[in-house]
């Protein structure tokens, strides 16, 4: 079967870049794994915050093309669930509608602890005046490999496109629906809240993607809270989409 092209995919294949194995062993979420990859089709866009790369590679284990994400999380975040914390309660709670996580952890250093920043650890000695706790907050190196999940710029029409939606957003009404089976019957939101009392607290048009079946699938949970948390969210966005993401 052939795989959609996912804007910017063409740019994995740049022969200008050499090729990498990249090994992922430490079995925080899912399996020990290696994979190829070359150029990154998502590169990031600042010197500083989370760096986000993001690879279409190929998974050696499983022979099939995968989707890696590199960046540096927050470490000792208070107010959000570090993102692999979040997939592997969700995994092991079987939250419906998730992209399927192959692997989520920390890259090691070579002394072997999880390569962090160590700005804030001179930010608080006072070599950087100008700076204060949220500018200076360390982060910690990241991988997650995942299968590929696509824009909504693939809903093939307006059918389509309310069923993904409903897959992620419709709430507890959907359970009395008739002929319908309960994983379908279940949306993410929903399940994770009911099962976990987590909110995904991101949902965008950016983070609401299809599977490779069609379905509807809430992806990215680096801003994840527990909805008993202390802290409240600073800013609350509406999700807006229009028809034109339909196409």
């Amino acid at each position: 079967r052939q795989v959609p092209m996912i804007p910017g995919m063409e740019n994995t294949l740049d022969k200008r870049y050499p090729c990498y194995k990249i090994r992922l062993d430490q079995e925080y979420c899912g399996e020990a794994c290696e994979v190829l990859v070359r150029r990154p089709f998502v590169i990031p866009d600042a010197l500083v915050g989370r760096s986000t790369q993001g690879y279409i590679g190929y998974h050696v284990h499983k022979a099939k093309l995968v989707f890696l994400k590199d960046y540096w999380t927050w470490d000792n975040e208070k107010r959000r669930i570090k993102e692999i914390d979040a997939y592997r309660q969700l995994k092991q709670a079987d939250v419906c509608h998730m992209p399927n996580i192959l692997y989520a952890g920390y890259v090691r250093a070579v002394e072997g602890a999880d390569q962090s920043t160590p700005t804030a650890l001179h930010g608080a000695k006072g070599q950087y005046p100008w700076a204060h706790e949220r500018t200076l907050r360390p982060r910690v190196h990241t991988r997650i490999v995942q299968d590929i999940a696509y824009p909504i710029r693939f809903i093939s029409g307006y059918r389509h496109m309310v069923l993904a939606f409903r897959d992620v957003l419709a709430g507890k009404h959907l359970a009395a629906l008739q002929n319908v089976d309960t994983y379908h019957r279940c949306t993410a939101i929903q399940d994770a809240a009911d099962k976990l009392r987590i909110l995904h607290c991101d949902i965008s048009i950016y983070n609401v993607m299809l599977s490779s079946n069609g379905r509807g699938i809430l992806n990215d949970w680096d801003n994840a809270r527990y909805t008993n948390s202390p802290f409240k969210t600073p800013v609350v966005r509406p999700l807006i989409f229009c028809l034109r993401y339909s196409c």
